[in-house]
């Protein structure tokens, strides 16, 4: 049978229906490949925020006699005495402001993608709800392995808890003793039967690690360089969550 060209034509309603069926269905196709690949992309970025961090961390200790800003006084760009403070978590925020020259204009890398966090518009409005990562006290002569920051999604015990862990949700952060085994949470980067997170070492380098390996291959190391003659236990490494 003869068709006219009209008849084999869609009309604009059946072309509508035709691309909004096909774009229901490529979104249901391809929805769940974009979730698998989503938390390794947002992994990879949160570590390459940390990176940049180390690598601010270091240029300003090298101007400023191998010092971090928590060992420097304000009076010469550091924190040192909202450090020694016993609320330092509450000034956590300081400790970015102070490398802020170091770090770019924005301190929007302060946020991990997978954070219920949003980020500062600027280092004057920057917060510590608008950081995602804890730092670690160190000094001038700390190996070379010792823990500089890290995601805080970090609490204690080997059980992962549902919440952020040692980082409360008012921003008013933590200062935390660790002597014992700590394991990231259930949230950011971690899944239902693995938690892992990424820590970032004095070197500058950063690592994502499970919660096994984040207390055995470092946090037991710093513990046990905190032993001295005198005073050769209880270790303990302190840590300040923003």
């Amino acid at each position: 049978m003869h068709h006219t060209r009209e008849q084999a034509a869609f009309t604009r309603r059946e072309l509508i229906a035709f691309i909004g069926v096909t774009t229901v269905l490529l979104m249901l196709f391809l929805a769940p490949a974009v979730d698998r690949t989503k938390p390794r992309s947002d992994a990879m970025s949160c570590m390459l925020n940390l990176k940049q961090i180390g690598l601010a961390s270091m240029l300003w200790a090298n101007d400023h006699i191998d010092r971090f800003p928590e060992a420097v006084s304000i009076s010469n760009g550091g924190w040192n005495e909202f450090f020694r403070r016993g609320d330092a978590s509450s000034y956590l925020w300081t400790n970015y402001v102070a490398m802020g020259d170091l770090m770019g204009k924005s301190p929007s890398f302060l946020i991990c993608p997978s954070d219920e966090r949003m980020p500062a518009t600027n280092f004057d409005a920057l917060a510590n709800t608008n950081i995602s990562y804890f730092t670690g006290d160190v000094s001038s002569d700390a190996s070379p392995r010792s823990i500089l920051g890290g995601d805080r999604n970090l609490g204690p015990g080997t059980t992962p808890a549902s919440d952020y862990g040692f980082s409360p949700a008012d921003g008013k952060g933590s200062n935390v003793t660790v002597r014992g085994p700590v394991c990231w949470t259930l949230k950011m980067h971690s899944g239902k039967s693995m938690t892992r997170g990424n820590v970032l070492l004095v070197d500058g380098s950063a690592q994502m690690t499970t919660s096994g390996n984040l207390y055995n291959n470092w946090v037991k190391t710093a513990l046990a360089a905190t032993a001295t003659n005198t005073a050769p236990s209880p270790h303990a490494i302190r840590l300040i969550f923003p």
